[in-house]
C-alpha cells in the first residue's frame, strides 16, 4: 500500500523497534562495506532525500497528503519540498489534555484515562484503561523533535482486549505523530462492545528521549451533526485551476473529475474539512483503476500536487472508511486539476 514520506518514517521505526538493542555484527559487515562503496554511498543519499530532508522525489510524486504512487517514475525526477503545517485544533487550548472537549467535526469527547509516558523510564510501558462500549482514541502533546527532522517524537501504540485474539492498531497511522503535528486525537480500530477494559502498550524509541502526555478518551457522534461547508480547492503559486468538484460527506462517498485532454502533464490536490480531515485515509482511482492509497487529506491550505497518471481520462477520490463510527460524522472535500505543481 503506498505510503507518504510520514508514515514511511513511522512504518519504519515501528518496525525496527524490536532489533534496536540487538548487537551490530560489525565483523561481518565491514569486509563487504568495502567491497562495495558506491552501493553505500547511493543508499546514503537515497536516506538523506527520505528521511531528514523532508524531500519528495519523482518516485514519491504523490504528496504528503494522498499517498505516493508504487513504481517508479520514468519521466524527469521533480523536487518539493513538504512542510507540515499544522491542524486548526480539536475545539480545545493547544497543549492541553481536557475532561471533555467537542471536535471540529462536532465529535463528544470524555477522558477516561492520562498517562505520562518518559521513554527514559522505559522504552516500553502498558496501563490499563475502562471501556463503556464506546470507541476510543488517543490525544498526544509531545515534548521533543526528531533531531533531524524536526518532526515530533511519538510512539507506537497498541491496544490489547482480554480475551480477544487481536491486536488493535491507530487507524490512521501506527504512531501518535499526526496527533502531535496537527493537535487530532488519534482514533483506535473498533474494539468488542462487551468490553470492560483494554490494556494500551506504548513504545518508543531507545536512540532518542520521547515525552509525551497522553490522555484516552472515548468519543461519540452528535445527535444532530452540523453542516460542514467544502472547502475551496488548494492553490499555491504557480498553479492554475483547471477544474474543481466538491462533494459532503456521508452523503456523497466519492468524487470524480473529468481530466481535460491535450495536456503533456496535470496534477491534482485534495482539501478536506470535518472528519474527513486528518481522520480517514484516501483512494485515488485512474480511469476506475486503483492508483494510490492510504494517506490522509488535510485542511486546506496544506495539500500537496501530485502528477496524474499519463493519459488517465478520469480521476476519482474515495474516502476509505476503515470505523463504520466515522460513518455517522460531517464531512466534505475538494479536489481540484491543475496544469503545474504549485511551489
Amino acid at each position: 500500500m503506498p505510503v507518504d514520506q510520514h508514515e514511511l518514517r513511522e512504518i519504519l521505526r515501528e518496525r525496527s523497534a524490536p532489533a534496536a538493542g540487538r548487537p551490530i555484527p560489525w565483523a561481518a559487515l565491514r569486509p563487504r562495506a568495502r567491497r562495495r562503496p558506491a552501493l553505500l554511498a547511493v543508499a546514503a543519499t537515497a536516506l538523506a532525500i527520505a528521511v531528514p530532508g523532508g524531500l519528495i522525489t519523482a518516485w514519491q510524486s504523490a504528496p504528503a497528503s494522498v499517498g505516493a504512487k508504487a513504481e517508479p517514475s520514468t519521466g524527469p525526477t521533480r523536487t518539493i519540498t513538504v512542510t507540515p503545517a499544522p491542524g486548526p485544533g480539536n475545539g480545545r487550548p493547544g497543549g492541553s489534555l481536557p475532561e471533555r472537549f467537542t471536535g471540529p467535526d462536532g465529535t463528544l469527547y470524555r477522558r477516561i484515562a492520562t498517562r505520562e509516558y518518559d521513554s527514559a523510564e522505559g522504552t516500553t510501558q502498558r496501563f490499563d484503561v475502562p471501556l463503556t462500549g464506546k470507541p476510543i482514541a488517543v490525544l498526544a502533546v509531545c515534548k521533543d523533535r526528531h533531531e533531524a527532522t524536526k518532526i515530533p517524537m511519538a510512539p507506537v501504540i497498541t491496544v490489547r482486549v482480554p480475551g480477544a485474539p487481536k491486536t488493535y492498531r491507530l487507524v490512521s497511522s501506527p504512531t501518535l505523530t499526526r496527533s502531535c503535528m496537527h493537535d487530532r486525537a488519534a482514533d483506535v480500530e473498533p474494539l468488542p462492545q462487551r468490553a470492560r477494559r483494554a490494556t494500551v502498550t506504548v513504545m518508543g524509541a531507545d536512540r532518542q528521549r520521547e515525552r509525551v502526555s497522553l490522555g484516552v478518551y472515548e468519543w461519540s457522534a452528535p445527535d444532530r451533526p452540523a453542516g460542514i461547508v467544502p472547502p475551496k480547492p488548494n492553490t499555491s503559486a504557480g498553479a492554475r485551476l483547471l477544474a474543481s468538484k466538491s462533494v459532503r460527506w456521508p452523503a456523497q462517498r466519492e468524487l470524480t473529475l473529468a481530466v481535460p485532454a491535450g495536456r503533456r502533464e496535470q496534477y491534482a490536490s485534495i482539501a478536506c474539512a470535518g472528519v474527513l480531515a486528518h481522520r480517514l485515509a484516501i483512494e485515488i482511482l485512474a480511469d476506475g483503476e486503483s492508483w494510490a492509497r492510504g494517506a490522509l487529506c488535510g485542511p486546506a491550505g496544506t495539500g500537496e500536487f501530485f502528477a496524474l497518471p499519463a493519459r488517465a481520462r478520469t480521476v476519482t477520490i474515495r474516502p476509505v472508511l476503515t470505523h463504520a463510527g466515522h460513518a455517522r460524522l460531517p464531512g466534505a472535500m475538494t479536489a481540484g486539476l491543475y496544469d503545474r505543481p504549485g511551489r
